[in-house]
């Protein structure tokens, strides 16, 4: 079976902190391997998104997988954020008193950058799992008109509520 190489593009809240906890294990089981995280703002602001995504990475001990920071706001319209589900940072609220600093864990490489890149570099070859807004996809479909032609495959989750 062929390495599956997945990019993780997510607005991390406790739901997608879960996704990651799990893609990480199929990466150290060598079913898939992860190979970059790109942020986006959505259940909160992208600072918080980064914060929460090195936390989790950090709680699994994988700081080695590289994380970039995307979109920080939507590109159509005003974007509702939910802090009565995932609270005000999008992680309920939780004091992590290890937390790693942003700064020093970050990519200075932007995520839409990033995707664009690593498509390129890796035609027909990367998956993306997109698990909050598709901010960061949306700019990379503007940035290079091949990137869909590109990705090997894309799984969105994705909803609506009112």
């Amino acid at each position: 079976m062929a390495e599956k190489i997945l990019v993780i593009d997510t607005d991390v809240g406790s739901d997608d902190a879960m996704a990651i906890i799990l893609c990480i294990a199929a990466h150290r089981r060598q079913e898939v391997r992860v190979i970059g995280i790109t942020c986006v703002h959505g259940n909160t602001g992208l600072d918080n998104v980064c914060a929460n995504t090195l936390k989790t990475l950090h709680t699994l001990r994988s700081l080695d997988v590289p994380v970039y920071r995307g979109a920080a706001d939507s590109v159509v319209e005003t974007f509702q954020r939910a802090a009565n589900i995932h609270g005000t940072d999008g992680f309920g609220d939780f004091h992590y008193p290890d937390a790693p600093e942003v700064d020093k864990y970050i990519q200075k490489e932007h995520a839409v950058n990033y995707l664009t890149r690593i498509t390129a570099e890796r035609p027909g070859e990367v998956t993306l799992l997109c698990l909050g807004p598709l901010t960061n996809v949306a700019l990379a479909i503007r940035m290079d008109p091949n990137f869909c032609q590109n990705v090997k495959e894309i799984f969105i989750m994705g909803g609506n509520m009112e």
